[in-house]
């Protein structure tokens, strides 16, 4: 849908996706493409508290891995962030382009390397995520990629802080969550990579999307015989994907795991 509608310094030239409370467009200024995401002040979600931590939230990121937040600004109805613009699909898409076709290894690693780098940069300022999933990160064609989409994120003071607030995508929500205990969001973050991981892997969830499994009675990880995978890997998805999030590894731990090779990111040839 071409819009061609001027907002500020910006001309909308389409949008890219849709929310409950906010739409993402690409946008022209000058020679230069951004993205918007539109905040509508008259949408009954809309909060001004909310709104200004993930402004302070994105304010603080910056790195390769994680798209750039280059600033905001508002007009009567509504509020837009200006957001570095990153051609290419989402995970998601991506993955529906390749008709749901498992991922081989290196070309997993290769991808999943670069999301662990962007989350641990956000960790070590003390930001969680608590919504990674396939739609959250960004792939382009030369399989560089990208996080995006910090709306429902936390900013951690002290390391043993534990969040209050039960948000995230189903099909990755850890089970501490899904209860509504307090949980590290820390934690949380690495139980849904494990999903995204495992998604890449066998193109399905690791588990049923039942609400009321927990480390007491967790169903067993199990994986699929048609599609073999290294000792490695299995390792990596059992201690991500553990219920117990005490037991959980921690995700700098996952950065030095042996299957997770992050220097040969992005210069291993792997082919999709």
């Amino acid at each position: 849908m071409n819009t061609q509608e001027n907002v500020g310094d910006f001309i909308k030239v389409k949008a890219l996706g849709q929310g409950s409370s906010s739409t993402v467009y690409l946008a022209n200024k000058g020679d230069y493409q951004y993205v918007l995401k539109q905040i509508s002040k008259r949408n009954s979600k809309f909060n001004r508290k909310h709104l200004r931590r993930e402004i302070t939230i994105n304010k603080l990121i910056r790195h390769e891995r994680v798209v750039e937040f280059i600033g905001h600004f508002e007009t009567q109805d509504d509020v837009f962030l200006v957001m570095e613009y990153f051609p290419g699909l989402t995970l998601l898409q991506f993955m529906q382009a390749r008709k749901f076709r498992p991922l081989r290894e290196p070309m997993a690693v290769r991808i999943f390397a670069q999301i662990v780098q962007g989350l641990l940069a956000c960790h070590t300022l003390g930001i969680v995520h608590l919504d990674i999933k396939l739609e959250n990160i960004m792939v382009n064609q030369n399989f560089e990629v990208k996080l995006i989409d910090f709306n429902l994120s936390d900013l951690i003071i002290s390391p043993t802080q534990l969040c209050k607030h039960w948000v995230g995508s189903l099909p990755y929500i850890p089970p501490e969550v899904k209860l509504r205990k307090q949980y590290s969001g820390f934690k949380a973050d690495v139980f849904s990579l494990g999903c995204v991981l495992f998604g890449l892997i066998f193109c399905y969830f690791p588990f049923p999307l039942e609400d009321t499994i927990d480390e007491a009675n967790a169903p067993a990880l199990t994986f699929p015989s048609d599609i073999p995978i290294s000792d490695g890997l299995q390792d990596l998805l059992r201690q991500m994907l553990e219920f117990d999030p005490v037991k959980r590894i921690p995700l700098t731990k996952v950065a030095k795991h042996q299957w997770v090779r992050p220097d040969d990111n992005g210069s291993n040839g792997a082919q999709p």
